[in-house]
């Protein structure tokens, strides 16, 4: 692997509130599911087809799952983040365009992980409208609002990282 420049970036105040949106998103999540778990049946839906329909059921101690998942995947992404250097990237990394592209990247893995947890928490809130009152036909709008949320970041990553192959000697050479 090349050598690419190590930079500690100083977060933004942009960097900062998705910082603090996805932690207290995550909060929420876990109120959310210690709350629910108290009203719910003993048995709910965990699984859903395409269409919303219940296709599998488990313990409602399932919701806790999401969250402590959604827990583990953020701690893990913070962590990544202060190691942008080793990240793949469209464009060679040099010295000018370091900051820049490591700046892009974090902010995509900080917009990924609030994606994740918003996605997990539609998928607890699907669970537990299901549970309650047996249909989620209603519910088929989470789909595509859990494709949106996971692909416009990164989108406008790649929109925001391709700028620096515009650049003069930026791109990366095929062999």
């Amino acid at each position: 692997m090349e050598n690419r420049p190590h930079i500690k970036l100083e977060l933004a105040k942009a960097d900062r509130f998705v910082e603090w949106l996805g932690w207290s998103l995550l909060f929420g999540m876990f109120v959310y599911a210690f709350d629910s778990i108290n009203s719910l049946p003993e048995t709910i839906p965990v699984h859903f087809d395409i269409k919303g329909q219940p296709d599998g059921y488990g313990s409602s101690l399932t919701l806790l799952g999401l969250p402590i998942i959604a827990l583990i995947l953020s701690i893990g992404m913070t962590i990544l983040n202060k190691y942008p250097e080793i990240f793949n990237y469209t464009v060679k990394i040099n010295e000018e365009n370091a900051e820049r592209q490591y700046r892009a990247a974090t902010r995509l893995i900080r917009w990924i992980k609030v994606a994740i947890i918003l996605t997990f928490g539609l998928i607890m809130i699907l669970m537990n409208i299901s549970a309650k009152n047996q249909n989620s036909e209603s519910l088929l709008w989470v789909l595509p609002v859990i494709l949106m949320i996971s692909f416009v970041p990164i989108i406008i990553y790649l929109i925001v990282s391709s700028n620096d192959k515009k650049v003069k000697g930026n791109s990366i050479k095929k062999k």
